[in-house]
């Protein structure tokens, strides 16, 4: 920030000073009231200057407050949609995982009822087996082979 006001100030406070020189120079003893008027004149000039810095200063602070204040606005909003993002990304995890787990019962409730099928083929097999076997017995029996 470029502080354009200390050229603009300069200027009165010499002009000040130029007066007081051209009163001592005089022959004249400098005349009180223009010594009074002239030096309340710079102490007004002083006082608007330091108030003029001190208004620069405030305006400085208070933009740095604003760019504070939007910095953790910014923060703010990075943070929820962080937030919103890791939840999103936790229900679709979970959306997924429970559609898996659907699939996986589906497919284990297929094999159950293929291997129900098996088991059932198994026995009739098994059982017709069992009574070839037993007629083949029955025969060798008969033949007297056995």
């Amino acid at each position: 920030m470029v502080d354009l006001s200390d050229a603009a100030e300069a200027a009165p406070v010499r002009r000040g000073e130029a007066l007081l020189r051209r009163s001592a120079k005089t022959s004249k003893p400098a005349d009180q009231d223009k010594y009074k008027l002239v030096r309340a004149v710079q102490q007004l000039e002083e006082k608007r200057s330091k108030l003029t810095e001190e208004k620069g200063q405030d305006m400085a602070n208070y933009g740095q407050q604003q760019r504070i204040t939007l910095d953790r606005i910014d923060v703010a909003k990075i943070k929820s949609r962080l937030k919103a993002t890791t939840e999103q990304k936790y229900e679709e995890s979970d959306v997924s995982l429970e559609k898996n787990l659907k699939n996986q019962v589906q497919a284990a409730g297929d094999y159950l009822d293929s291997a129900k099928t098996q088991l059932a083929r198994a026995t009739k097999d098994e059982a017709a087996a069992n009574k070839l076997f037993a007629s083949f017995k029955a025969e060798l029996k008969k033949s007297k082979c056995l």
